[in-house]
């Protein structure tokens, strides 16, 4: 076998890997399945609604079913959700500057207004769709999920073109007047949707009109400013820029870091954050945007980036500032580009980022789906079933035991003596539906009973 056993003859060590791989041979998909899943999760959808953002905000509707069937994938079914939506406008240092900038703009506050003619919202500043645990929900709206979330999030393209994003979800999750939403022990999952980068300000006379200390007034100053590249700061003359990341020392936006700090701090577990963002590529992204270009605006004759991207109409700017903010949630973050266009039709689909975000959740909550193409070699013909090369263990803080694999009376029923617990691997076309062997892990029983803070461990072998 390629997976070693020596390591599984250890319990009680729970520093150590359930198994051995020899490097260089194989390739394993890990999975880390809570036993005892928390089933809450609060979604909070950012959604700019700058001017060049109306586009994007109907693919958004358009697609958003398929998000919710992906997430009604997750194991028991769709989890109980809060769904928020906030925008990136928080106005302008309370500066009024035109260009919809005025006052607070909409203050991080959570928005549930009807956007739509004839549409209801739901009866509170965000949806909630609540599982009792007895196959009824308890919901704060009538009609579809999906209606409802169509209402409230078509935000239309009247904000404030300088996108404080990170300043607009520090206040959402933060100010009591959104008190409800964020759930102590719930997951929370933060997604961006947006075609610019953040320019939150410590020092509001980046806003100011006319020609200050932070230069010619536009949102050009947000990226001057905002970014340091390997050539150093964004200069106004035409040129080409390589690795640009955050500045931290800028004098006029707040480092990333701040918020990064902030938003970490509102769970036990870091674990419990997932960020995920579509919009602009940048250099950590894939895919990458490994320059920037500054050229010069041929209608104000001033500079201005060239879009990363574009599709049809539509284009996104490179977004290192955000890259980085998502970047600082290891393996709970993932990135979508605003220009993908599996169509082909000229415009934006977000079907497919909005799935990535879906599978990630699902990835979070503990997906028993194999997500990679396993090596379906079956290694026991004697034993019905799929006997795949697989290493499953139960893990708390404290012990590591080992699970063996089921005997089998059929392909998907472990025998009647089979010890107890073990595990199998049966199809689940329907649950699996996004993954490419359409199989899922099994432990027998279904009903066992392990401490509160056990995790399945599983290694097995991919193509």
């Amino acid at each position: 076998m390629l997976l070693s056993t020596a390591a599984l003859l250890l319990t009680g060590c729970p520093d150590r890997q359930i198994a051995i791989v020899e490097p260089d041979q194989v390739k394993v998909e890990s999975k880390d399945i809570p036993v005892n899943p928390n089933r809450k999760l609060d979604i909070l959808f950012l959604i700019d609604k700058s001017p060049t953002m109306e586009d994007e905000q109907t693919a958004l509707a358009a697609n958003f079913p398929r998000f919710i069937e992906s997430l009604s994938q997750v194991e028991g079914g769709l989890p109980s959700i809060h769904i928020g939506v906030i925008s990136q406008d928080i106005g302008a240092g309370g500066l009024t500057v035109g260009g919809n900038c005025e006052g607070p703009g909409d203050d991080g506050r959570l928005l549930s207004q009807p956007r739509i003619a004839g549409c209801t919202p739901p009866n509170g500043n965000f949806i909630a769709d609540i599982d009792q645990g007895n196959g009824n929900r308890m919901r704060n709206y009538t009609g579809s999920l999906e209606e409802t979330f169509s209402c409230i999030a078509s935000l239309g393209p009247d904000g404030c073109g300088f996108e404080q994003h990170l300043g607009s979800l520090d206040k959402a999750l933060h100010s009591a007047a959104n008190t409800g939403f964020l759930r102590e022990d719930a997951l929370l999952a933060i997604i961006i949707i947006s075609d610019e980068d953040d320019c939150t300000a410590k020092d509001p006379t980046i806003f100011q009109p006319g020609t200050n200390a932070a230069g010619p007034f536009g949102d050009f100053r947000c990226f001057q400013w905002g970014w340091e590249c390997d050539e150093g700061p964004l200069g106004r003359e035409p040129g080409t820029y390589t690795n640009c990341r955050p500045r931290e020392d800028s004098p006029f936006l707040h480092a990333p870091d701040t918020f990064v700090d902030r938003i970490k701090a509102l769970k036990a577990d870091p674990k419990q954050i997932i960020v995920s963002t579509i919009m602009g590529p940048s250099m950590t992204t894939f895919p990458a945007a490994e320059t920037t270009t500054v050229i010069t605006d041929p209608v104000t004759g001033g500079p201005k980036l060239a879009p990363a991207c574009t599709v049809g109409t539509q284009s996104a700017s490179s977004m290192p500032r955000l890259a980085y903010f998502a970047e600082q949630f290891p393996d709970r973050n993932s990135f979508f580009s605003l220009c993908n266009d599996d169509d082909n039709d000229g415009q934006a689909d977000l079907e497919q980022g909005l799935s990535l975000v879906a599978q990630l959740i699902k990835r979070v909550f503990g997906n028993p789906c194999f997500e990679s193409d396993v090596t379906q070699e079956d290694l026991d013909p004697s034993n019905p079933g799929l006997q795949l090369e697989c290493a499953v263990s139960d893990k708390t803080e404290t012990t590591e035991t080992i699970i063996p694999a089921c005997r089998m009376a059929d392909a998907t029923t472990p025998a009647a003596d089979a010890k107890q617990p073990c595990w199998y691997v049966k199809p689940d076309p329907a649950q699996c539906k996004d993954y490419p062997s359409k199989l899922v892990l099994a432990v027998h029983p279904e009903d066992r009973t392990v401490p509160a803070d056990t995790h399945l461990m599983v290694q097995c072998v991919t193509q």
